[in-house]
């Protein structure tokens, strides 16, 4: 019942924009269909101006196809009366091309701005461990179930903190059950989950009034910073920032993690510098694989932000 009500509403929208069609145009209307091998739709805009011209006076023309009717203006156009003459200009040169925004931009800006995008937990994971093999085809099909399991863990990660915590679970294993590409694996995915979860060191992330997926933009010395954080948490003196990397072998301390995801938080916490003056900013690396939390000082990210 929902469903047809839905595709109701959707053919209401549908029909209404037939109507702005049809009642804009000023001397003439031509309606065209394309048929391939698939029939037209029945309730499609062709068939239903084809079944309003079989209702009037129309002439098909025998050699087209085509159907002509000849309607008397009922109403004026929906348009300023009293344009007397044309004017033509020649159009300046810029006109028809992209502005050279560099060019407009101060030369110190233009040549520093940089822009710094997230780079997401399940792009990296599977293009770092994909297993080494000379047919494409199957670093491809390994590239993409990497991607599909790292998806599916956000997902989870994202959607289980809203429900009470002993029914996750349950919720969890529902949701993996629905995906063949982890079933084999679902207890263990809700396993690591939960973990991280239940975790008394990252509760603030996990907690009331926490999100996830939080779009962030801004600008720190020149560069243009644009992302999603995977989790935020805002606290009265401390913001929690999470990031999660789906990593095979994740390091075991800070000397192993990759230069790139330090100044990807150090971008991200000098953001929430700029929204949050005043509060701590506490970072969070949240390794997938083993389902632990690792913190990242201030002075690691402060030398991120310097390299």
């Amino acid at each position: 019942a929902a469903q047809a009500a839905d595709w109701g509403a959707q053919m209401a929208e549908y029909n209404r924009l037939l109507y702005v069609a049809l009642t804009r145009a000023e001397d003439e209307l031509l309606v065209y269909g394309l048929q391939g091998k698939q029939k037209l739709p029945d309730g499609c805009w062709y068939n239903a101006v084809a079944a309003g011209f079989a209702r009037l006076a129309a002439v098909r023309d025998e050699e087209s196809g085509a159907l002509w009717l000849a309607a008397p203006q009922l109403a004026p156009p929906d348009r300023v009366a009293g344009v007397s003459a044309r004017v033509s200009a020649v159009p300046p040169g810029w006109a028809g091309q992209a502005p050279d925004w560099r060019a407009l931009a101060p030369a110190k800006e233009a040549a520093g701005l940089e822009r710094i995008r997230p780079s997401r937990a399940v792009e990296e994971g599977a293009r770092r461990h994909l297993p080494v093999s000379p047919l494409g085809a199957a670093r491809g099909s390994a590239r993409e179930r990497a991607m599909s399991r790292g998806t599916i863990i956000h997902a989870l990660l994202e959607h289980l903190p809203d429900l009470a915590p002993d029914q996750r679970r349950a919720a969890a294993l529902r949701f993996l059950a629905g995906h063949d590409e982890v079933a084999a694996e679902a207890g263990e995915i809700a396993d690591k989950v939960l973990a991280l979860l239940d975790d008394p060191a990252l509760a603030p992330l996990f907690g009331p009034g926490s999100r996830a997926e939080v779009p962030l933009a801004g600008v720190v010395r020149g560069r243009e910073i644009a992302g999603i954080i995977d989790r935020l948490a805002v606290c009265e003196e401390v913001i929690w920032l999470a990031d999660y990397k789906t990593d095979r072998a994740p390091p075991q301390g800070l000397d192993g993690v990759p230069g790139a995801y330090l100044a990807q938080l150090a971008a991200y916490r000098a953001v929430l510098g700029q929204i949050y003056p005043g509060r701590t900013c506490r970072v969070v690396l949240v390794w997938l694989e083993s389902a632990r939390g690792m913190d990242v000082p201030g002075e690691w990210l402060d030398d991120a932000a310097m390299a």
